[in-house]
């Protein structure tokens, strides 16, 4: 099943899409630095429930300066060191 909205993540906003049969429309963002942010992804949502209101799936689109992409060397062989070992070289 192909998700018919999309939340793009740029550097400052989080842009809710549409699928529509010419390509991704926008219908909204909300802004990181907003004081009501929460309020802004809520009304996100409710607008995205009033086009779908049975629901709906979403993909996220995640620039990829923001992902992190590393390698972690693991000596451990019990599974909570390891995730401790993980942890660690995450910090």
């Amino acid at each position: 099943m192909k998700p018919s909205f999309a939340l793009n993540f740029t550097d400052d906003a989080v842009v809710l899409l549409h699928r529509s049969g010419r390509g991704w429309i926008e219908v909204g963002q909300a802004h990181f630095a907003e004081p009501d942010f929460a309020e802004s992804l809520a009304y996100l949502r409710s607008t995205a429930l009033e086009i779908s209101p049975k629901g709906f799936a979403s993909k996220l689109l995640i620039p990829p300066s923001q992902i992190l992409r590393m390698t972690v060397e693991v000596t451990a062989t019990d599974k909570d060191m390891v995730r401790n070992e993980i942890a660690a070289a995450l910090e």
